[in-house]
Parts: structure tokens; sequence; C-alpha cells
């Protein structure tokens, strides 16, 4: 079984992304289907993206977000309606990005798998970020009820 099918490499990632909005926004985010591809295409507007790596495996984890749904969970997070992709906003697009992840590697790491910390950079606009990201992609969609989307991409490099 590779990396990206085991099934508790994803619950991690499913329970770092329910547990962080729930704690700092108070959202209850509804998990869509799995998908595994053969190449990465970013799904979101706005990206946290972190290096992973351990004995057991080695690539990029993105966390991308629709800009309207990044608002709004950023807004609820810091109490003041924000409407554009100001330094504020993007901070937490990596606070959360390096949420997500953490509770993921802890969750990880209770279980052997030895991921190293990383720092989230966050990209926006349009682009590609194929050397970082050669490989089979583990999507896991999310959708925040009235708010929108946001996806978790895991690329695992061969």
């Amino acid at each position: 079984m590779s990396t990206l099918q085991n099934p508790d490499f994803q619950k991690a990632f499913i329970e770092g992304v329910n547990e962080t909005l729930r704690m700092m926004a108070e959202l209850n985010p509804v998990q869509g289907e799995i998908a595994i591809r053969d190449q990465f295409e970013c799904q979101g507007d706005v990206t946290g993206m972190i290096g992973m790596a351990s004995d057991h495996a080695s690539g990029t984890v993105t966390i991308s977000f629709e800009k309207s749904t990044l608002l709004a969970i950023v807004s609820k997070v810091v109490g003041t309606n924000l409407t554009d992709l100001d330094d504020m906003a993007l901070e937490g697009v990596g606070e959360l990005s390096n949420m997500i992840y953490g509770t993921a590697r802890a969750k990880l790491n209770d279980k052997g798998w030895k991921f190293q910390m990383a720092l989230p950079t966050v990209i926006t606009g349009d682009y590609q970020i194929s050397s970082l990201h050669k490989g089979p992609t583990l999507i896991i969609p999310f959708t925040v009820p009235d708010l929108g989307n946001l996806f978790v991409e895991i690329t695992v490099h061969p």
C-alpha cells in the first residue's frame, strides 16, 4: 500500500483540518470524496505549502483555499471582516496551514512516522509548482458550510 492510500495517513490530515477549524473558528468542515491523481493540480486560489520529510515518505503538503473561503475563515478567527488578501489574510493562510500540518504530523508521529517540523510558504495567484509536485497526489476536499471550499493536496515524491 502506498503512503497516499494508507488510512492512517489520510485520517491524520482529515483530523488536522477538522480540529484546526473547530478550534480556531468554531467551524465544522464536511469532507468530500478523496482522490489520488497522477499529477498535482492546485485546486484553490491561495495556498500554504509545506515540505514534509520522514523515514517513510517525503513530499509536499499543499493546503489551498478558495479566496472567499479563506477570507471568511480568517475573518472568524481574527474577529474582523476581511475583504482582500492583505497581510492579515496571508498570515492566516500560513497559520492555518501550519496548524493543520502540525496536527497531522503529531498524529502520524505518534504512530512512528517521524515527520520533521517545517514552515509553510504562502502562494497566491496563478501558479504551477511542478518541481515540488512530481508524483502522485492525494486530494482531500472539504466544504465549509456557507463559506466555501478548501483542499488538502499531498504529493509524495517517488
